[in-house]
């Protein structure tokens, strides 16, 4: 009995001097143990500072729709549109998308003759899940406002009008009399 109580004193007196001098004064790592330390906080702190860089350059999202040879950009996240040197914004706040074909991931255009140009819509201003809209239970693109996005050979532009106070999701699809509505 002892025997096992000077042990456990061994122990705990091992264990205080850990923790009162750190591992140098129990271990005796010496002055290379201080370096190490100093390249493993170096190391810790590059580490992060990429993660965080690299984490917000990819919460940037966008979709692009190539029509009458041009390329047109919208970045969900702050609800812009890019096409050639014009940079626009759409007006509503994120996330917004392209209005897609029915259950497709094609953005769905109209052409409209009487203005010689083609029509894509944006819905933006997210929804929350909500369940009296049950859409928005299963999706995240989903949001209460429509605005058209007008294409023709002058280049691109967003309209005035907009369709408020809706649920519309973006891969569900929308009605031809929206397009028509908010071109017109």
């Amino acid at each position: 009995m002892t025997k096992l109580k000077s042990q456990t004193s061994n122990i705990l007196d091992l264990w205080q001097t850990t923790i009162d001098g750190g591992l140098t004064s129990t271990f005796n790592f010496g002055e290379k143990w201080e370096d190490y330390r100093m390249m493993y906080k170096l190391l810790i702190s590059f580490v992060l500072a990429s993660v965080s860089a690299f984490g917000c350059a990819s919460t940037e999202k966008q979709e692009t729709l190539e029509i009458m040879d041009m390329k047109i950009l919208l970045n969900t996240s702050q609800c812009t549109i890019s096409s050639g040197s014009q940079n626009l914004s759409t007006g509503t706040k994120a996330n917004c998308f392209f209005i897609k074909e029915n259950n497709s991931s094609k953005i769905r255009t109209k052409y409209y003759q009487d203005i010689d140009s083609h029509v894509a819509l944006i819905v933006g201003n997210s929804l929350p899940k909500n369940r009296e809209y049950p859409l928005t239970m299963q999706r995240d693109d989903c949001g209460s406002t429509i605005k058209a996005l007008i294409i023709n050979k002058n280049g691109v532009k967003i309209t005035e009008k907009e369709f408020t106070k809706t649920a519309t999701c973006a891969g569900v699809g929308s009605d031809e009399k929206e397009f028509y509505i908010l071109s017109h």
